[in-house]
């Protein structure tokens, strides 16, 4: 039998595609919002250099 018969002669099959696709879906958007939520700390968490001269003219 080919994956479309059972799918569609079986309806247990069918949910447990669903309920995967619905699990797959769901860890991608989580892997992604926990990778820009970890971008932003490390942007936020770098020391800024300090300025080259805090006075202009002053040497």
């Amino acid at each position: 039998m080919t994956t479309a018969v059972v799918l569609a002669t079986n309806p247990f099959a069918m949910g447990a595609l669903v309920v995967v696709s619905v699990m797959g879906i769901t860890l991608v958007w989580t892997a992604r919002v926990l990778g820009h939520r970890a971008a932003e700390q490390a942007r936020e968490s770098q020391a800024t250099p300090p300025p080259d001269d805090l006075e202009p003219g002053s040497s």
